[in-house]
């Protein structure tokens, strides 16, 4: 089941409602075919995710392309933690499986959904069972 997370429209960006954990549509050459922030007409909206942003513990910095059907494409996910930590593999581990529990509403252009580079960040709690 998702967990509804609302969010805000700003140009060029989506800032979600929680705290600390956000998305931000960005232009990177990780993604050849990913349309630019600037062309966007609709922004990205996090519809939910399965697991919700722990709001302490390990953050972890996840870049991903997200596709026309509002799920981050499992080869492009690139993760990263913010804090130092012991166990790094296991929090970006964790972090990635929680990122492919998210749907967002894709990004548009003109009506039609495109492809987009997205940086999102999210706690994994200390304690993660997938961890």
């Amino acid at each position: 089941m998702l967990r509804p997370a609302p969010a805000v429209n700003l140009p060029g960006f989506l800032v979600l409602a929680a705290l600390t954990s956000c998305a931000t549509a960005t232009k990177t050459q990780e993604c050849s075919s990913c349309v630019p922030p600037n062309r966007l007409t609709e922004a990205p909206q996090l519809i939910g995710c399965e697991e919700p942003d722990a709001k302490e513990g390990t953050l972890v910095a996840l870049d991903f392309t997200l596709g026309t059907d509002g799920r981050p494409e499992r080869g492009t996910i690139r993760a990263r933690t913010v804090h130092r930590v012991l166990k790094i593999f296991e929090a970006e581990r964790s972090a990635v499986e929680r990122l492919l529990g998210c749907r967002w509403r894709p990004a548009r252009v003109d009506g039609q959904p495109v492809r987009v580079w997205l940086r999102y960040s999210l706690h994994v709690p200390r304690n993660d069972p997938t961890s």
